[in-house]
Formats: structure tokens, C-alpha cells, sequence
């Protein structure tokens, strides 16, 4: 283990990191190390990283003055500092490298980015998810949903990707909670939604939401099943809820106990030792 001088020399930039950024966890994490108490540190490897990608995001997120480059939307710009950002999308690396001469620049000279049909919400949710590596989309609508995605995809971020695959899914859902054929989006639509955009997850997650509620996903969708390839439509019919022989089985089941239940009837009125004989010389 490292002398005390050494140690307190090594471990100072830390505790101004720790001041700055009030992250009093990292505190308890430092004094564990000190202490050859570091397998209490576990509970830390998720927390402290979450707790310094918030207070980055208010810190270097929005604020004019903290900030050296800019994205821009319809109406507005949301100023950020790049050092994070560049780090963790090759998109703004490439367009905020030094190399590169192009990229169009505000009133003040700072960069201003723009992505194609980004609105505010998408941009921050994007940025905030650079800085922080998780997305709060608890109040996001599908349309804002489906945007985020579109834009996640475009700056090849998977994990955002993922993120809000799984948000649109819970909607969907909520949707559909009283009625698939009262609810407010096609599952055909949102499956072709998610095969334009890529969106793996979220095409496997609506093939089986369509195999498993087959013929009530089929009466609502009308002209637009036509949608689905060959691919979809294999996957569906093979894993299709009901099978596709289920009604033939239960008419054959019906016809097979009404037959028993005549055969019972008789041997009721005649007696279960003349009906059994009389059935041991006329099986059929």
C-alpha cells in the first residue's frame, strides 16, 4: 500500500473533483481504499457513476457560460460542453473535431450542430443521455418516442436505442389495456415502424404481441396485414395463438362429446351391463 504522503498527493484531485461536483458517496468510496476496505465499494460501481453524469448534466448542460458548442432546433439552441459528448458519439466527435472546418458556427463563434428533424425534447433527452447514460422518458408520448428513436439511430447510440424501445412497448401496452381493437395504435403499423427505423427489440417484441393475439390483430389491421412480409408472416403463423387447426380441434372435441353423451344417455336407460354387452357386439 502507498505511504500516507503519497497516498494524500495521488488522492487530491480527487477530493476537488469531490467538492466540485458534490459527490459526497465518492468520499466513503476514497476513505474504503485508504482503509483496505474496498469491498464495501461494490454498492458504489453503479451509484457514483450515475451521481457524477447528473451533476455533469447540470452543470455542463444548458448553461451558455460553461459551455463551447451548441445544437440547434426549430426555435431555440441548447448550449453544452463537449468534452463529454465527443467522447461518447462519434457524430459530434467528428463534426467537433479540430479537423474538421465546415461545421457552421454562432454569433458568438461557439459550434452549432443541427440533426435533421431534432425538436427540443429530442435534443435534450439525447444530450442528457450523454452526460447521465440514462433516459427519463416517463412523460414522453409515442410521437416523442418514435423521434427519439429515429434520432438515437441516426447518431448510433444503442443503448438510447434500446432504452426507448422498451418505453414505446409500455405504451403500447397502456393502448391496448382495455381493447386491441379500441386501441390508439396498429400493431401491424408499429411493426413497421420499428423494421424501417431497425429497431430489433422492438420488431420481435410486436411479432409476438401479433402471433399471440392473432385474430384480434388481424380484424383491427383490415388492408394494412398486407404490410407484413414473408419473413413476418412465417414467424407469425408458426407461432400464432390460436394455432391455425385450434377451431377444427375443439368442433371435432364438441362432435366426439355429444356422441359420448347420447352413448351415456342410453346406458342410463338400459342399464350399464346390457349397454356395455351391447357395445362388445356392435363397437362402432
Amino acid at each position: 500500500m502507498a505511504s500516507p504522503s503519497t497516498w494524500d498527493s495521488g488522492i487530491r484531485p480527487v477530493r476537488k473533483t469531490m467538492i466540485v461536483f458534490d459527490l459526497y458517496h465518492l468520499h466513503t468510496c476514497v476513505q474504503n481504499i485508504k482503509e483496505d476496505l474496498s469491498v464495501f465499494n461494490e454498492s458504489f460501481k453503479t451509484l457514483i457513476p450515475d451521481q457524477v453524469g447528473r451533476s455533469l448534466a447540470k452543470v455542463a448542460l444548458g448553461d451558455k457560460t460553461l459551455a463551447d458548442a451548441a445544437v440547434s432546433y426549430n426555435s431555440g439552441k441548447i448550449y453544452f460542453n463537449k468534452l463529454l459528448v465527443v467522447q461518447r458519439c462519434d457524430y459530434f466527435r467528428t463534426l467537433l473535431s479540430s479537423r474538421w472546418n465546415n461545421v457552421e458556427r454562432d454569433e458568438d463563434g461557439m459550434p452549432l450542430l443541427s440533426i435533421s428533424g431534432a425538436e427540443h425534447t429530442t435534443l435534450r433527452c439525447i444530450l442528457r443521455f450523454l452526460f447521465t447514460d440514462h433516459c427519463d422518458a416517463s412523460s414522453f408520448s409515442m410521437s416523442t418516442c418514435k423521434k427519439v428513436l429515429v434520432s438515437s439511430q441516426f447518431l448510433g447510440l444503442p443503448r438510447l436505442v434500446s432504452l426507448v424501445e422498451i418505453k414505446i412497448a409500455k405504451l403500447f401496452d397502456v393502448s391496448i389495456a382495455h381493447s386491441i381493437q379500441g386501441g390508439t395504435h396498429s400493431a401491424i403499423d408499429m411493426l413497421d415502424f420499428a423494421c424501417t427505423h431497425q429497431a430489433t427489440q422492438l420488431e420481435n417484441f410486436f411479432l409476438h404481441f401479433i402471433a399471440t393475439n392473432y385474430d384480434c390483430v388481424k380484424k383491427k389491421a383490415g388492408e394494412s396485414w398486407n404490410l407484413l412480409t414473408d419473413a413476418h408472416l412465417e414467424t407469425v403463423n408458426a407461432n400464432r395463438w390460436p394455432p391455425a387447426d385450434y377451431w377444427d380441434k375443439v368442433r371435432d372435441y364438441e362432435l366426439r362429446l355429444l356422441v359420448w353423451e347420447k352413448r351415456n344417455d342410453k346406458k342410463k336407460k338400459i342399464g350399464f351391463m346390457p349397454f356395455l354387452k351391447k357395445m362388445l357386439q356392435h363397437p362402432s
